[in-house]
Parts: C-alpha cells; structure tokens; sequence
C-alpha cells in the first residue's frame, strides 16, 4: 500500500544521502517577486549532512514575500476555502504594508484580495471598509493604472453583491469591465476572472 511506498522511498533517499560525504554544502539562488516594483528574492540554503539525515537551514533567505502569500491567499479563496485564505492574506498585508507603504501599489492589491476574502468568510463589514480604502487609494494615486484600478471596482462588486446591493455592484462591474477593456491585451485574463461574478449580480 501507500505506507510501504513511502517506507520505501525513506529507504532509498536515506541510501543516497549516506553515499554525501559528511558536511556542510551551502547555495544561494534568487527568485523574481511578481509585485509592482518587487526585487528578487534571495533563497539561501544551507545543507547539512550527517550520515544518511539531511538538515535543511533556510534561514538566511529573504524573508516571506507578501505577493507569494497574497496568491496563496487567493488561490485558497477561490477553492471556496476562504476562512483558511483570510488569515494568510492578513498576514500578506501586514508584510506589504512594513515592507513597502500604506499607499503602495502592493498593498492596494492585497487589499482587494482580502476584502474579496472576507466576503467569501462571511466579514462583509470589514471587507466593506477595506475594499473601499483600496479605491480610494488606487483613484487618488493609481487612476492609469487600469488592472490595478478595476481590480478595486471589483472587490467592492462583490462586497456590495454580498450586501444585497445589485445596482451598486453592478455600476461596479461595469467600471471594472470597463477599465480591463482598456488594458488591452494585460486586461484579458481579468475580464474572464470577473464574467462569473458579473453572472451572478445580473442574475440577482
């Protein structure tokens, strides 16, 4: 069975990392961070062998990148999973917000992910305020930025959605539309990520 396949394969790896020689074996590498303006990230490991155990030290990579939870966050929460999803977007914000400004493109994202979460948790309160402060700052400091602007419309289309307020989201869908239409070919896969949500709000 599947408890014999794995004894097997602890078996064989433990085989192979016997045949190391005994040591410390380091290697640094660098990750693009797909955020607006992220630097790569540096992915350090240090490698110890003893015998046939193998000790993996990361701890001289970059610390966590709130782009990487912010997908996580997301991935999690269209797998219907949002209450798993809210916790690491949390956390992804609170990355962005220390690492690169209340006002930054970053965060703006994450907080469009995190409302768009926090409906799917049930907190529509509190996806209500943070969806509108990601408009807020996108109009005021990112009004060319149409993904990143129609992102926001969009959030705030499902909170109100959420709400009951079938006018009020659908002014926004139509405003995010809009706005990845104007984006061209970038806004393409945005406008197949919001058809379902425009779906649901014309049929309620």
């Amino acid at each position: 069975g599947v408890a014999d396949l794995l004894d097997m394969a602890e078996l064989q790896a433990r085989r192979i990392i016997a045949a190391i020689p005994d040591g410390t074996y380091s290697y640094t590498d660098y990750l693009d961070e797909d955020s607006p303006g992220g630097l790569p990230a540096r992915l350090h490991l240090d490698l110890t062998i003893r015998g046939e155990e193998a000790v993996m030290d990361f701890s001289g990579s970059d610390p966590q990148l709130a782009a990487s939870l912010n997908n996580l966050g997301v991935a999690l929460t269209r797998l219907g999973r949002a209450d798993e999803a809210a916790p690491v977007t949390e956390e992804a914000l609170r990355i962005a917000l220390a690492q690169s400004g209340e006002r930054s493109p970053l965060a703006v994202t994450v907080r469009t992910s995190l409302a768009e979460t926090w409906v799917g948790a049930g907190r529509i309160a509190d996806a209500d305020a943070m969806a509108q402060a990601a408009l807020d700052i996108a109009q005021s400091g990112y009004a060319a930025n149409k993904l990143l602007l129609g992102s926001t419309y969009r959030a705030r289309a499902r909170v109100r959605h959420a709400q009951g307020r079938s006018a009020d989201a659908r002014r926004d869908v139509e405003q995010a539309v809009a706005l990845f239409g104007a984006a061209g070919k970038g806004g393409e896969g945005y406008l197949r990520l919001i058809e379902p949500l425009r779906r649901e709000i014309e049929a309620q």
